[in-house]
């Protein structure tokens, strides 16, 4: 067959390996911009959480410009855009000159009366205005140059001090540590910052002993280097070079208080100089994306009506007792641990729990590297990390060595609120050690992280190790549900099957499905715990508790969907779902209510089973419209295509007014019975409004879906030019909401269109094109597709030997991939171009019967039993033409 060896070859290691190594190349060099993106992203799902009255822009900003787009290639750019700043907020453009600036904030905030004596800074340079800024703050005054200086606000008594570093050329971004100070009523600290050369040269020599924690014989060397009374080697440069880098006015200001530091590369629990010693001190440090850190302790307070949960990464690496250690602690908090371990601690599954389940920690104890961390499906280098949503904020615990350096950053700019990390390889034994201490202080005592961390009673070069991104006071959320705990625990169940649904939903198909299923095993597990801890200690049934049924049920359903098989446990759980309901006190509404839940999830079961009957019973009495759709689907399963169709229609005219979602779904059901039933206008008009409906919606893939439909159902009332048109305007929408595969369905309408319509010439460009990108892409059967259709054009232009030839590659094309429909049709097509050969006489029309002869028998081997006898049939029907010709065999 033309184009199966290409279609067939199989790419080798070293060119999968090649092809793997220039995407993640090209993917780095974007690093900057998703960086970035994703920081930006943070920062709007902040902000619309507590959106701000009005934002004042000294710029002007194009429509759209402060409204983010993913680097993806430019054929899956969509509509979709998402603002930073909410739509409801207020957007005020000032352009004054600096000497005007302040006045007309002032108004522009919404301050009515007359512009105070301003702040100005006491020198013109970036010190003196963070000074300035705090002063204002502090006095309620605006900001303005030229304005006469105040004297330093008077250290205060409070209980945390704020250092911020200045640079000489400092970002703006850096003004949030004088901000944060205001915010948090903390003694403020302001200082040049620092050279810190020396500083990163002595952390490199500690961090580049070894990638790993450390075992046996290296260990005790280690220990050789920082167990001395004096903290004799490499500890004591680090400590050096801290000490150096840190002015003494900086340590006797901040004193004995708490500190919360907006740094760059200073590790300041190294400062032991002017009498103080800060190896225990409470240091927050704001680093990586300051204004995330302080934006997520300032606006995102935990909802108190979620349950939290816990991911406790552990790939197996290392046998010390640590994941049961911070698994016996957490487990003492109103919380849901899951623990991700062997296979299941995988970053495929790290990406869709972040997302799918309000998660307040996440723990790792594994491998780590400086630029990246170790799981079981391989390393997650740093820059791969903006592909993670943690939209619920959690703090982060990297047990893995040198975990500060570049993971850091950017796991705090998918959401993380802090980040425990370490600045060089650690002891295993010691690193669960102080896992346990930290983990036990901040769950059972309530110490902030910060404070959490140090002084833990290990040695002290593990101990000095570990470094924590985010305030002194930050700490892990007081978990004091309002509710009962029965309430509590029914809503963290809920949550974890509607995870595992979603989770289904996005399939678990191919090679990563090895990770995320057990992954998706560990859901179910856990959520049939937690039910059986819930009937335990709660036996009697009520709304809630069959809330839950019912979400296993779906879970259920949407598994038997994924794999078509019938497995009678199914059956016997909604029967078991049927006898909870029959248990339980419930009002005749809630009754109702939750038997229709039931039914309907059962229904879903019974119709992937193939058991129809039972799914139309359990429908039988429910005219909602998801029921009347899903027994318009069994129906049309049992082939009562006018009774689905009609049923189909019901569910459409029960849409509620305005559920403009649900309607489109109702519509694309109604239009494909309406084409199998030969309601040819019917078909056009709901492809018609559906689009429409679409375009209301910006649903791009249900905007290319409906331009598909109409583009059929012009095709099937014969009307040329307008499905060109339509067909031209789907293939566009295909490529743009799909990608490849699509645009090959829509190249081959188009081909469809443009061969009825005459345009022959273009239609044969368009097969030709849309073939080769069906073998590159190993499509096989759209391979088939377009041969038939080029043989279709060579029909039209009256080419019957062209025709007949491609008519014959392209039922051995459909042969080859058992393909018996497709192969059926490209006979029957070519048998008429045959036949009216045969009627024209065409010359050389017997060669052309002995190519059909050859053609057919070669298809024998491959073909179905039907199929071998009609194609024996015609052989036979062909050979007796010939031999009455005279043209013999």
């Amino acid at each position: 067959m033309a184009g199966t060896a290409m279609a067939r070859q199989v790419a080798t290691l070293a060119e999968i390996s090649a092809l793997n190594a220039a995407v993640d190349a090209a993917a780095l060099a974007l690093t900057p911009f998703r960086s970035w993106w994703r920081h930006q992203l943070s920062l709007g799902g902040l902000l619309a959480k507590q959106p701000p009255s009005r934002a004042i822009l000294l710029f002007d900003p194009a429509p759209g410009e402060l409204d983010l787009i993913e680097a993806i290639p430019v054929s899956r750019i969509g509509p979709d855009r998402t603002p930073v700043l909410p739509n409801a907020t207020e957007r005020i453009r000032l352009d004054p000159g600096l000497d005007t600036l302040a006045m007309r904030a002032w108004s522009a905030c919404g301050h009515d009366t007359a512009l105070p004596d301003p702040q100005g800074p006491e020198h013109d340079d970036a010190f003196g205005w963070f000074a300035a800024l705090a002063s204002a703050l502090e006095t309620g005054r605006p900001l303005a140059p030229g304005a006469a200086a105040r004297p330093n606000l008077p250290a205060t008594e409070a209980a945390e001090a704020v250092l911020v570093e200045i640079e000489s050329e400092p970002d703006a971004t850096a003004l949030i540590g004088v901000q944060y100070a205001h915010e948090r009523r903390a003694h403020l600290v302001l200082t040049p910052a620092p050279v810190t050369a020396a500083i990163s040269n002595a952390l490199s020599t500690m961090s580049g002993r070894s990638g790993d924690k450390l075992f046996a014989a290296v260990r005790e060397w280690w220990r050789s280097l920082t167990e001395s009374p004096d903290i004799a080697g490499p500890l004591q440069a680090i400590e050096d070079a801290v000490n150096d880098a840190v002015p003494d006015a900086v340590v006797t200001a901040i004193g004995e208080r708490d500190l919360t530091v907006f740094t760059q590369a200073v590790p300041y629990s190294f400062v032991r100089k002017c009498g103080a010693d800060w190896t225990g001190k409470t240091i927050g440090h704001v680093a990586g994306d300051p204004t995330l850190i302080v934006l997520t302790e300032l606006l995102d307070t935990p909802a108190a009506d979620v349950i939290g949960f816990t991911l406790l990464f552990d790939t197996g690496e290392f046998k010390t007792n640590e994941t049961a250690d911070v698994l016996r602690v957490l487990n003492d908090r109103p919380a849901i641990v899951l623990l991700l371990s062997d296979a299941a601690a995988a970053a495929l599954n790290l990406i869709p729990l972040g997302e799918l389940l309000p998660i307040e920690f996440i723990h790792f104890n594994t491998h780590g590297k400086q630029q990246e961390i170790v799981l079981a499906d391989g390393e997650l280098p740093a820059w791969k990390l903006y592909r993670n949503a943690l939209p619920s904020r959690p703090f982060i615990f990297n047990n893995s060595c040198l975990s500060w350096v570049g993971v850091c950053r950017e796991f705090m700019r998918t959401g993380a609120r802090g980040y425990i990390g370490t600045l060089w390889p650690v002891d295993a034994e010691q690193a669960a050690r102080l896992a346990r201490s930290v983990i036990e202080r901040t769950v059972q005592h309530g110490w902030s992280i910060a404070r959490a961390i140090r002084q833990t009673g290990v040695d002290r070069h593990t101990d000095r190790a570990y470094i924590f991104a985010g305030t002194a006071s930050a700490h892990l959320a007081t978990l004091s549900d309002n509710r009962s705990r029965r309430e509590a625990l029914a809503k963290g169940i809920r949550q974890v099957l509607n995870a595992l649904l979603r989770s289904l939903e996005r399939g678990s198909g191919g090679p990563p499905g090895i990770f995320i299923r057990p992954m998706q095993e560990l859901l179910w597990t856990v959520a049939g715990q937690l039910i059986g801890v819930l009937d335990q200690r709660w036996p009697a049934p009520d709304a809630d508790r069959l809330d839950i049924e019912a979400d296993r049920l779906s879970v259920l359903a949407r598994e038997a969907e994924d794999r078509h098989d019938h497995v009678p446990a199914r059956a016997a759980e909604v029967a078991a779902a049927q006898a909870l309901l029959d248990r339980a006190g419930l009002s005749d509404a809630a009754r109702t209510r939750h038997r229709g839940l039931i039914h309907y999830a059962g229904a879903r079961i019974a119709l992937a089973e193939r058991r129809i009957q039972d799914a139309l019973d359990l429908l039988a009495d429910d005219e909602s419209t998801a029921a009347l759709n899903l027994r318009s689907d069994a129906l049309r399963a049992a082939g009562n295509m006018e009774e689905a169709f009609a049923t189909a229609e019901r569910a459409l005219a029960n849409v509620p007014a305005g559920d403009r979602r649900q309607r489109l779904l109702a519509l694309g059901r109604v239009g494909q019975l309406a084409r199998i039933n030969q309601d040819k206008e019917r078909a056009l008009d709901i492809a018609r409004e559906g689009f429409a409906l679409a375009t209301e919606l910006d649903d791009v893939k249900e905007r290319a879906a409906f331009k598909g439909d109409e583009t059929r159902a012009l095709l099937v009332l014969h009307r040329a030019p307008e499905a060109v048109a339509a067909a031209r305007q789907y293939r566009d929408l295909a490529r743009h909401a799909f990608g490849d595969l699509e645009d090959l369905s829509a190249a081959g309408a188009l081909v469809q269109a443009l061969t009825m319509a005459g345009e022959t010439q273009e239609a044969d460009q368009v097969a030709r094109q849309a073939l080769d990108h069906a073998r590159a892409m190993n499509q096989p059967v759209r391979v088939a597709q377009f041969l038939l259709d080029r043989a279709r054009i060579c029909a039209v232009e009256d080419r019957l030997h062209d025709a007949i030839a491609l008519g014959f590659q392209s039922a051995a094309a459909f042969a080859d991939c058992r393909a018996m429909d497709g192969t059926r049709q490209a006979l029957g097509l070519t048998t008429e171009f045959l036949n009216q050969a045969h009627r024209d006489q065409l010359p050389g029309w017997p060669d052309l019967f002995r190519l059909a002869v050859r053609s057919q028998r070669a298809l024998l081997p491959k073909v179905s039993p039907d199929l071998q006898s009609a194609i024996a049939t015609q052989t036979a029907s062909q050979l007796a033409k010939l031999t009455a010709a005279g043209k013999g065999p």
